[in-house]
């Protein structure tokens, strides 16, 4: 009786998932499109926005000191100057921030690898905190990002997409480290901290990223995995990340959860079935 409740189970997730890459490869196709034709014009947007900023700059370092003395040009001049210099920045950050968000959406459409390998999660945990630690620049060097390694006696493994994994990996060490750093500059006093642990269960394994920054709240955390949304502003943030990790930890048989607290603590849980789980299912 266990056994065809366990069957019927996977054949649902079996069907759940056909409708859901079958759908993504419908939309897929015209998104694809759309993708490629919006990064051509949006190349040229970003450059001129550069050339213009840049030529504004010579233009003002050619007018004489005197001339900006007159009062017609101190009233009129200079005024549009600002304005046109504020535009250009403004269409410059724009423009980049919808060609991460198009990089993004190309990403995310792009075919996924199906080459799972068994590996040590403690071990594949360890090479993604030095690989992240090793990107960091010298602004974020001061957080502190520690590896709590859970007590694996039996040698549990679990089988991955190691370069998928890696994404997700990334995108919640890279949101932790953004929580703490406005946070940061809140309270100057405040010790930024990051925790990645590994927990061991009978039914799976968990990977915990941890962080004590500003927190989630309510009506945020109810859209969190939804694309498009994003709690960073507009110039840094797409609102993809969080999405596609959880389309990625679906397709490892997984869940992605998260608890929060506001301006105290935020951790998001991936929970994943054991290497032998899969191989029995």
């Amino acid at each position: 009786m266990e056994g065809l409740k366990r069957t019927l189970a996977d054949l649902r997730e079996t069907q759940e998932q056909l409708i859901r890459q079958e759908k993504l490869a419908s939309i897929g196709q015209l998104t694809k499109g759309l993708v490629d034709r919006l990064l051509n014009p949006l190349s040229y947007i970003n450059n001129f926005s550069d050339i213009s900023l840049e030529l504004l700059a010579e233009c003002q370092e050619l007018l004489p000191s005197e001339v900006y003395a007159d009062e017609s040009i101190q009233t009129e001049l200079v005024p549009l100057l600002a304005m046109i210099e504020t535009n250009a920045g403004k269409i410059k950050d724009h423009g980049a921030s919808l060609t991460r968000i198009v990089r993004s959406m190309d990403k995310l459409l792009q075919v996924k690898s199906n080459e799972f390998v068994e590996v040590d999660l403690n071990s594949f945990i360890d090479e993604q905190l030095v690989a992240y630690r090793n990107e960091l620049d010298e602004t974020h060097h001061h957080v502190g990002l520690e590896l709590i390694n859970g007590t694996n006696p039996e040698n549990i493994s679990v089988r991955i997409v190691p370069t998928e994994m890696s994404t997700v990996v990334f995108s919640l060490l890279n949101n932790a480290m953004y929580a703490v750093l406005e946070k940061s500059l809140r309270h100057p006093d405040f010790q930024p901290q990051l925790t990645v642990a590994t927990i061991f269960r009978e039914d799976g394994v968990e990977i915990q990223v941890r962080d004590n920054g500003a927190g989630i709240s309510a009506v945020e955390k109810e859209q969190l995995f939804s694309p498009f949304f994003t709690t960073k502003p507009t110039s840094k943030g797409t609102g993809l990340g969080l999405f596609i990790s959880q389309d990625i930890v679906r397709t490892h048989k997984g869940h992605i959860t998260v608890e929060t607290c506001q301006d105290v603590c935020t951790t998001f849980t991936i929970n994943l079935p054991t290497a032998a789980t899969v191989s029995v299912g």
